[in-house]
């Protein structure tokens, strides 16, 4: 309650109330989405393309490479929860160059009509992966035991419980019997065709696209990368990527390194008695624009992970602590044992990591349920095998797996 009144009087009775409100449009339009969709009307057409976005296809790297190139990303629904709200508010407004993204990650067995709510001219963008790399990099993925939220320590944190614990269903290792989870609701959605069809007909009143664009995760890779999104600027007409930053897409997006990070540091007066300001240092992949990367202070390039890394503090604070030498070699001393510990455990997910063999090798031994997911791929790589039949041809796994299949029968 006394929370409630100092926003009254922070924010006004009136902003408070308006607040209420978007705040409980917003739970409705997402939450009933399925049975309200039908009455909303079409959003508005201030987006250059609508991006279907598969897990483990690139996406996270993909979503990067535009951010680069100028355009902001409106994210329209994840799993069939949709912001048609903020996402109208956000079009209205916007005066930048836009795409709408529909994150299709876990296997629903029906799918919003987003057709309803988008023009019937749009370009259509699909992300897509051999089907055993998917199911590989799903059950390898893990996810840190910790929230996000709670990676903040200090020097007297033990720095092994402070790094965050990647679990697999549970299990500290990958699961391999994961794959009888294929067909979940739960786990990735393979159902191209499916999520597909009412785009491509008068379905919903979709009616048909312009485009479709299909890109595979191998066109996203370190050495593609560039080069793809030069393409890509010129047919949805946006900014080409910039030769300075040219490195950023040379670079893997989402690596080992990638689940245990952002790792945020404090120090302040009870570390060092003589320090006045409480110091963040922000632990990153990469340098953050805004922050001096300090990590020369206390690395060199014989460490582990010095690639990989970067220690970012504000300017004010690398001048106090490059000059105070307690400060300085405290915190050498840490990050010495931080990036030991932190190569271990990237080390443990490495070494433990299934492989497209492993994956290929199981269904060897379950015809049943590779026949079953050969049966789910006919279905759902239909358009994908008239239009881009070069993609398919270049799944060497995908390959391999239909061989197998055609040795069961």
């Amino acid at each position: 309650m006394i929370k409630l009144f100092n926003k009254v009087e922070e924010y006004g009775f009136k902003e408070i109330l308006l607040r209420r409100k978007r705040r409980l449009i917003n739970s409705i339009t997402k939450r009933f989405a399925k049975k309200f969709l039908k009455f909303y009307p079409k959003l508005p057409q201030n987006y250059k393309f609508v991006l279907l976005n598969y897990s483990v296809s690139g996406h996270f790297a993909f979503l990067k490479f535009l951010e680069l190139c100028g355009l902001k990303h409106i994210n329209l629904s994840q799993d069939n929860y949709m912001y048609y709200g903020e996402v109208k508010k956000m079009l209205k407004n916007s005066k930048k160059q836009n795409f709408l993204s529909i994150s299709l990650y876990r296997n629903f067995k029906k799918r919003l009509k987003f057709t309803k709510i988008l023009s019937c001219n749009f370009p259509l963008v699909i992300l897509l992966r051999d089907p055993i790399s998917r199911l590989k990099t799903s059950i390898n993925h893990g996810y840190p035991k910790a929230k996000a939220s709670k990676f903040e320590f200090s020097l007297k944190d033990d720095i092994d419980k402070s790094l965050p614990e990647i679990v697999y269903s549970g299990a500290l290792t990958p699961q391999i019997t994961d794959l009888e989870k294929i067909f979940d609701k739960k786990f990735i959605d393979f159902k191209y065709q499916s999520n597909l069809t009412p785009f491509l007909t008068n379905e919903g009143g979709g009616g048909v696209t312009h485009q479709i664009i299909y890109i595979d995760t191998q066109d996203l890779k370190e050495n593609k990368a560039f080069n793809t999104m030069q393409k890509l600027s010129k047919i949805f007409h946006f900014n080409p990527p910039k030769e300075e930053d040219k490195a950023k897409f040379e670079r893997k997006a989402w690596n080992d390194y990638t689940p245990f990070l952002p790792f945020t540091l404090f120090i302040d007066h009870k570390d060092f008695s003589h320090l006045k300001d409480k110091i963040k240092i922000i632990i990153t992949e990469e340098p953050l624009s805004n922050l001096k990367d300090i990590k020369n202070l206390f690395l060199n390039e014989n460490d582990p992970c010095y690639k990989h890394l970067s220690i970012n503090v504000e300017q004010k604070h690398y001048e106090l602590i490059k000059e105070d030498k307690e400060i300085k070699e405290r915190l050498k001393s840490y990050f010495k044992e931080f990036v030991k510990i932190l190569e271990e455990k990237v080390k443990f997910r490495a070494d433990n990591a299934l492989s497209e063999q492993d994956i290929l090798n199981y269904f060897k031994a379950n015809s049943s349920l590779a026949l079953k997911f050969k049966i789910l791929l006919d279905k759902e790589l239909i358009h994908i095998k008239q239009t881009r039949p070069d993609i398919i041809a270049s799944w060497k796994y995908y390959q391999e797996f239909e061989k197998i299949c055609e040795g069961f029968s």
